[in-house]
């Protein structure tokens, strides 16, 4: 089989999937609420080219996240399953393979994304009149383009990794990493790591060099091939950013616009063109690497011998975990008489048989919990997770001075807010998206019929086994930062750490199940890490929260414009963006900091506090008393215990009417 034979192949497999179109319409939806740009400048820079540039922060941020979902069991499914093996009898290269699968799936989602934009096109004329044709064509192929950039990135690792739940880790690190802090983080970081000199969000340093290291991301380098289309600056930034950045009344320079950093013409690898360059250069070199790897591998071992030294170790040591037996074994050991004396055996004897019976109803989970801590605790990507989360909060330990003086030895404890609530989401998803949803697929869940367990123990099991194992990492964690930070900012307050903790294990409760009710109530790992990361997307705060505004402007009768940055008193949209796990898990932990109720991180929250600031999203500044029950400090415990139940119960209903047979 050709490479162009087994593209058409996974083109039409794809195209007729329903993730695809559920991207189609997110990226709709998307584009619809990036249409209607609040800045009059910006209007008055594109004109009706405004149709046009709604298109950039969607396809920028949506693409990658359909293209790793849709694209990262492309090859290592197939591997896991064994069907991979008849590519060994095939007289094509497995290079060939790599190549065939990635341009079907490119294919696949270009014409998705072709879709929305005649639809997108046909709203926006509507509104804003005719648009240039030639700038949408361009804007189209720039965005074919990233899209197979994304394709390429996820196909490659695909063909290089020997686990799909290994391959979707990587993919989120990716998305973090390429997508959401490059540039305004990590590159930053990075170059004054190596040259020493500090990168400020206003006027940053004339480096070229620092220009090409944030350019080196996929998402900049196609803002800056949009924004050149658009006939915008050179820059990397948001195309309506750049606009606003570029009015007379701005006097600082915090989008990167080469033409105000640099007085002296700029080298080659500057220039706009040069964009192309970078994204080609990525869809080459992923799918070189990934084609090596993929070559190398032995296709007949499989997956099955993966497991590391550490791993092995692990593993083992969960035996003391208590079970049902353990109570009835020390009671033996002891001597200890199993009943009262003789002469009210009998009158109890009912009783205590109808005790037992409910006991066991009640605690027949707990050997299944026990297995899944066990295995659950053997993956590296929680090993990777507990690094991220040490290199968050060393890279938040260091707060203003007024945090410090508000929190003291607490910073300790604050620095973890953030981690916390941006990567657990996401690693929970990881470890519980397959947890059942595997299983359906291979048909080991055929099992489960013949155990004494419900199929509601089992998502019980599975939520709870999968949550402890989370929370060993995250405490521990805590607990070493901790310790290292003690000589620099004192002891941290027990009472603190403890709330701060039970919060931290109600977030990983809920996102883990959030995931394994999704996976209960999904046949096909696919669906149910599109599912999973389609929540993710949705109830991330920074769409979430654009959401919770749109909502509010409709419903409500009180203005949700800030005025001046201060928001006013809504009660609609501060629930609305309580609503969330991310923005609960905050206001709870800053209460338990004892900073304010908010919404915020707690940084943001203090600095509200400060002379010459406005406060943000803080209720006891913003409403006047009485506050409403749902506004307090602890009603996102409810929401909490909300989440958990309808996911629970809700892949319970779907679980509970699949036939497994």
């Amino acid at each position: 089989m050709s490479w162009p034979s087994l593209a058409h192949k996974e083109f039409d497999e794809l195209i007729r999937s329903r993730g695809v179109w559920l991207f189609g319409a997110v990226l709709l939806i998307g584009y619809y609420l990036s249409l209607n740009p609040s800045a009059t400048v910006v209007k008055a820079a594109v004109g009706s080219n405004v149709t046009i540039g709604a298109f950039q922060g969607p396809v920028g941020f949506l693409v990658p996240i359909a293209a790793f979902v849709l694209s990262y069991r492309s090859i290592i499914g197939e591997r896991e399953s064994g069907s991979i093996k008849f590519v060994a009898g095939m007289p094509q290269s497995r290079s060939v393979v790599v190549l065939g699968k990635a341009l079907g799936r490119w294919a696949a989602l270009s014409v998705c994304v072709f879709g929305v934009f005649v639809v997108g096109a046909v709203i926006g004329a509507t509104r804003y009149g005719l648009f240039s044709p030639l700038k949408l064509l361009l804007f189209f192929l720039a965005s074919a383009l990233y899209v197979l950039v994304n394709v390429s990135i996820a196909t490659a690792l695909s063909a290089a990794t020997v686990r799909s739940r290994r391959a979707l880790a990587t993919l989120v690190a990716c998305y973090f990493l390429l997508v959401l802090f490059w540039s305004g983080t990590v590159s930053g970081q990075i170059y004054t790591l190596l040259t020493g000199v500090d990168v400020p969000a206003y006027n940053p340093p004339a480096s070229t060099g620092l220009f090409l290291w944030r350019r080196l991301s996929p998402i900049s380098s196609y803002y800056v091939l949009t924004n050149a289309i658009l006939g915008i600056a050179n820059a990397d930034a948001l195309y309506n950013f750049v606009v606003i950045q570029l009015a007379p009344t701005q006097s600082i320079n915090h989008t990167f616009v080469v033409r105000q950093v640099f007085d002296r013409p700029v080298p080659f690898y500057l220039a706009k063109w040069f964009s192309m360059v970078i994204l080609a250069a990525w869809v080459v070199g992923s799918l070189f690497l990934g084609a090596v790897r993929f070559e190398r591998a032995d296709l007949a071992s499989g997956p099955a011998n993966s497991r590391s030294k550490i791993q092995t170790w692990i593993g083992g040591r969960f035996e003391w975990l208590p079970s049902m037996n353990v109570l009835r074994t020390a009671r033996q050991r002891l001597g200890i008489p199993r009943s009262v004396p003789d002469q009210s055996r009998s009158h109890g004897s009912e009783h205590s048989s109808v005790d037992n019976g409910r006991r066991e109803r009640f605690t027949r989970w707990l050997p299944l919990a026990r297995k899944e801590l066990a295995a659950t605790l053997r993956y590296r990507s929680l090993w990777v997770f507990a690094v991220l989360l040490l290199v968050g909060a060393y890279l938040t330990s260091t707060p203003p001075e007024y945090a410090v003086a508000a929190l003291g030895g607490d910073v300790s404890i604050a620095a973890f807010q953030i981690p916390i609530w941006l990567f657990l989401p996401f690693i929970a998803a990881i470890v519980s998206y397959r947890s059942l949803s595997a299983e359906q697929e291979s048909g080991s869940i055929k099992f489960v019929a013949g155990m004494p367990q419900s199929r509601g123990d089992v998502i019980v099991a599975k939520i709870v086994g999968r949550t402890a194992a989370v929370g060993v990492f995250v405490l521990g964690s805590m607990c070493v930062f901790i310790l290292v930070r003690t000589s620099t900012y004192g002891f941290v307050s027990p009472v603190t750490f403890v709330l701060f903790a039970f919060v931290s294990l109600c977030y990983i409760a809920v996102n883990i199940s959030l995931a394994t009710g999704i996976s209960a109530a999904m046949n096909r790992s696919v669906r149910a890490a599109t599912a999973v990361f389609g929540y993710l997307i949705v109830l991330n705060p920074y769409l979430w929260r654009l959401v919770a505004l749109l909502i509010s402007r409709r419903f409500s009768s009180t203005p949700v414009a800030p005025a001046g940055g201060e928001p006013p008193p809504n009660d609609i949209l501060f629930l609305l963006r309580r609503i969330s796990p991310f923005d609960s898990y905050t206001t709870l932990t800053n209460t338990v900091l004892g900073i304010a109720n908010s919404d915020e991180a707690y940084f943001t929250v203090l600095r509200g506090f400060q002379p010459d600031s406005t406060p943000g999203y803080i209720v006891g500044e913003i409403f006047m008393p009485p506050i409403p029950f749902y506004l307090s400090e602890w009603f996102p415990l409810l929401i909490f215990l909300g989440w958990t139940l309808v996911s629970v119960v809700g892949g319970y209903v779907a679980f509970q009417r699949r036939d497994l047979g």
